[in-house]
């Protein structure tokens, strides 16, 4: 079905929910690459659906390509926040630690989680804030930093903030 040059005169979203059964078919046949290609297939005739979204994300993780993750995620966040409650923390934490160190898509995934307020059980935000502290500091926006530093809320992010010269004077000037 999903081949046939029939599926373009379908409706858009018509075309996207028959591309992601066949995705989530395809998951559950062990095939993920394929299951990637009908995801974003899907999404590029219609992006609608956040859990093509997050499963866009999952799958690009699962293949070590966590930068395609991370802006897959950071699409999900920025035009869902309020999903942000239902999706399982590890998974935004994998994210955060496999992609890039520096990428533009790592940053982006940060700040998208900033700006949406997330807020995680045992301590994940903080995690993700320091991260983001960091970023900041690599790209010399002190003031992103403060902010970043202003959200942790568990000791040890904030352990190995001060315990990095280049943190002093923002940890001084942000308390």
């Amino acid at each position: 079905l999903v081949e046939d040059p029939l599926l373009a005169s379908l409706a858009p979203p018509d075309q996207r929910l028959a591309l992601s059964t066949a995705a989530w078919m395809a998951i559950h046949q062990d095939q993920r690459a394929r299951a990637l290609t009908l995801y974003r297939r899907g999404v590029a005739v219609d992006g609608s659906d956040p859990d093509d979204w997050y499963r866009i994300a999952v799958l690009e993780r699962s293949q070590d390509r966590a930068d395609a993750g991370a802006a897959a995620f950071t699409e999900l966040v920025e035009r869902w926040p309020q999903l942000l409650p239902n999706v399982d923390q590890l998974e935004i934490l994998l994210l955060i630690h496999q992609s890039t160190a520096g990428s533009p898509e790592r940053l982006a995934l940060l700040q998208a989680l900033f700006n949406a307020n997330w807020v995680a059980r045992l301590g994940g935000a903080s995690e993700a804030w320091y991260e983001l502290a960091v970023e900041s500091m690599d790209r010399g926006d002190e003031e992103a930093a403060r902010r970043a530093i202003a959200r942790i809320e568990t000791p040890e992010p904030l352990i190995r903030l001060r315990s990095e010269k280049r943190f002093h004077a923002v940890m001084a000037a942000g308390g």
